[in-house]
């Protein structure tokens, strides 16, 4: 095998995680998931992804786009 471009192997492993960050509206901690330890739900064509605090074990958003 011949490798014509070298790729990438951080941002594969990245797109592999597909960490997500997210933020309690109840304690206000902020923490980062990987794929499988959140969900996502289809509110009306918009998309959103949550997951389980770590530290009070109630639903958070995920922050994308939003200022911490």
């Amino acid at each position: 095998m011949f490798i014509v471009k070298a790729g990438d192997k951080e941002l594969a492993e990245k797109k592999r995680k597909q960490t997500k960050q997210f933020k309690c509206r109840i304690c206000g901690c902020v923490f980062k998931a990987d794929k499988g330890e959140y969900w996502g739900k289809d509110w009306y064509f918009d998309y959103r992804y949550y997951s389980k605090c770590p530290c009070c074990g109630s639903e958070a958003d995920e922050t994308k786009g939003k200022k911490l």
